[in-house]
């Protein structure tokens, strides 16, 4: 099989290591960026670069895929580029930043395409809404889901003022950046319904976007789930507690154990140990997933529309916030 990846940034590099890791006969690279192009070419990560999508494909016409990882302002027209000359796109969350780009996409989008969703592949992740599903805990009836880190330790040896996470109009700001904490509420918890909350700029970044959010979302299994992300604290932060009706889970990704709590009990218990894995492991199951999908031309999961759907609720909430 033979990829194309548009963006060489950080997220692109490691989709370009991991589809090699994944035997991929020829990865092409794209960046309007001639060093991030030179970077790729002499790190062995793609085997030729390009500044533009028309461009590669005058080159190459045999595409099987292409990844697209650019800036999120990008993502709208570099979708629809890419779809003139490949059969399959993976897109890196989130899909959009406006609901005109999202109606765009919508237009045309095809059920083999997917949006990242690395999250929904973490062991603990699958573990846990596989024991709620078995009623370990009964009917789950509250979560909390909580994510922090410092905008500037996200992508090390790049200023963050410089990337497109510290600007609105890229599509940055925390709401979108860790859109992963809200579709895992929408993963495990059913369909969002309802949505409330701020997002805030604090000021102790130089962004022009939000990077504190508190939102409280209720499902359409009458689930209510807490949601606090924010990019200022010093330390990284990624947990879920889950309360239900006979019990609770917790989990952390600082030491990727999974507790479980039994009423009368006097606190939590070990329930499954996944210590030993790692970002890589689930980048590449996510990958290992989509290749699947093309090789059984089977629809994939997290769909344009599914996560276009997921859009739809949260930027006019997200919008709304800004505007106070």
């Amino acid at each position: 099989m033979n990829a194309l990846v548009v963006g060489l940034g950080s997220i692109g590099r490691r989709h370009a290591r991991t589809l090699a890791k994944l035997g991929l006969e020829t990865v092409v690279g794209v960046d309007s960026d001639g060093e991030a192009r030179a970077r790729a070419e002499a790190d062995g990560l793609v085997g030729s670069a390009y500044d533009g999508i028309a461009c590669a494909a005058s080159h190459h016409t045999d595409f099987d895929l292409a990844i697209i990882a650019s800036p999120t302002h990008l993502h709208a027209e570099h979708y629809l580029q890419a779809q003139r000359h490949v059969p399959a796109v993976f897109i890196e969350k989130p899909l959009a930043h406006t609901l005109d780009d999202l109606s765009r996409m919508l237009a045309c989008a095809r059920p083999r395409d997917m949006v990242a969703c690395n999250m929904r592949f973490h062991p603990a992740i699958a573990e846990l809404k596989r024991r709620m599903g078995d009623g370990a805990i009964g009917a789950p009836l509250y979560a909390r889901i909580r994510y922090g880190q410092h905008l500037s330790a996200w992508r090390p040896g790049q200023d963050y003022r410089a990337s497109y996470s510290a600007f609105a109009a890229k599509g940055g700001g925390i709401v979108l950046d860790d859109i992963h904490e809200i579709d895992l509420a929408q993963f495990l918890f059913g369909t969002i319904t309802e949505i409330s909350g701020l997002a805030l700029r604090s000021g102790a970044l130089e962004t022009d976007a939000e990077d504190i959010a508190s939102l409280t979302l209720r499902t359409e299994r009458g689930i209510l789930v807490s949601v606090f992300m924010d990019a200022v604290h010093p330390l990284y932060r990624r947990e879920i507690e889950v309360v239900g009706a006979h019990g609770a889970f917790s989990w952390n990704e600082s030491d990727n154990l999974l507790r479980f709590c039994a009423h009368g009990a006097d606190g939590y218990a070990f329930a499954a140990d996944f210590s030993a894995y790692s970002w890589e492991d689930m980048y590449e199951e996510e990958l290992a997933y989509f290749l699947s999908t093309l090789a059984d031309r089977a629809p994939s999961m997290n769909t344009i529309a599914e996560a276009a759907a997921l859009l739809q609720t949260v930027l006019p909430w997200r919008d709304g916030s800004r505007r106070g």
